[in-house]
């Protein structure tokens, strides 16, 4: 059962109890506000009150003032059943698309699903027809939840019309599997090198449309994340590979060109102060 749209339904059904109760009262005094009228028009008539033209506009506006509201609630009472009939209307479609939607099997072949959703689309449109309509004369503040579960159904409906039914269980479990093994080699930098961080990289992001197709925000939230590390390993790769070659190419430079030179940076000098072995990024990318 659909708590908010039930909640609706209960809070419109409370104020048509309310209006019903306040045109009870206005129906009780409607023979006390035509007596009070008719009165005072004798009275007019008769010249037996101070300022007649005076007291008759105000018999005026007693009179007005009564219709008027008698048109409101007239107009309230309208709305407020139109409001209550759309409400069970959208908590009932909600529910039998939530069920539908919900007890679909894997094993439904392509065509019957399509026969199954031309048959569900008309309940689908009257839901988004009926949302609009109610939310017209509605408090935003009774349509967040409300809105939330229309466009979870739409969305749903629009997954399952570009993607059809997906064997959900297993999958998810096989590709959860191999995107954790792949973010555990990522957490272990030593065995990465940049040939297989690009490798993974194009791996991982072929796998783009199997998570979308599956909609499991767990699954989507992992395969994000193993991207963001992908993209900070490669930018922290490309960092040590343009410093090594900043270097290299400082040092042979120098190397190159000892004419005035202060004495502690001729070449004799530098060279004590260089590595034995410089080591190249790429060293450990061939080993591994």
């Amino acid at each position: 059962m659909n708590w908010d749209s039930l909640y609706l339904v209960v809070v419109l059904s409370v104020a048509l109890y309310k209006w019903i109760r306040f045109y009870r009262t206005l129906s009780e005094i409607k023979s006390e506000v035509e007596s009070i009228i008719k009165t005072g028009r004798k009275m007019v008539e008769e010249k037996t009150v101070p300022e007649p033209q005076e007291f008759s506009k105000k018999i005026d506006m007693l009179k007005e003032l009564y219709n008027k509201l008698g048109a409101q609630i007239t107009e309230s009472k309208t709305k407020l059943e139109y409001a209550l009939l759309t409400a069970r209307e959208i908590q009932n479609d909600l529910q039998s698309l939530t069920t539908w939607l919900d007890g679909l099997g894997t094993n439904i072949g392509k065509q019957t699903l399509e026969l199954e959703m031309s048959r569900m689309e008309a309940i689908k449109d009257k839901l988004n027809g009926n949302y609009v309509e109610f939310a017209k004369n509605c408090d935003p503040v009774y349509l967040e939840k409300l809105k939330e579960q229309i466009d979870t159904i739409n969305s749903r409906w629009t997954h399952l019309k570009k993607h059809g039914l997906v064997k959900r269980g297993n999958d998810i479990d096989v590709l959860q599997k191999y995107l954790s093994d792949i973010e555990q080699e990522l957490d272990s930098p030593s065995t990465m090198s940049p040939a297989k961080l690009k490798v993974l990289s194009n791996e991982v992001r072929a796998k783009a449309q199997d998570v979308e197709a599956l909609d499991n925000k767990t699954l989507s939230k992992l395969w994000e994340k193993i991207i963001d590390k992908i993209t900070a390993a490669t930018l922290s790769e490309n960092a040590v590979v343009v410093g090594y070659e900043n270097v290299t190419d400082t040092i042979k430079r120098r190397l190159e060109s000892p004419v005035n030179t202060p004495e502690t940076e001729k070449p004799e000098f530098k060279r004590s102060k260089i590595p034995l072995a410089l080591k190249s990024p790429s060293t450990d990318t061939e080993r591994d």
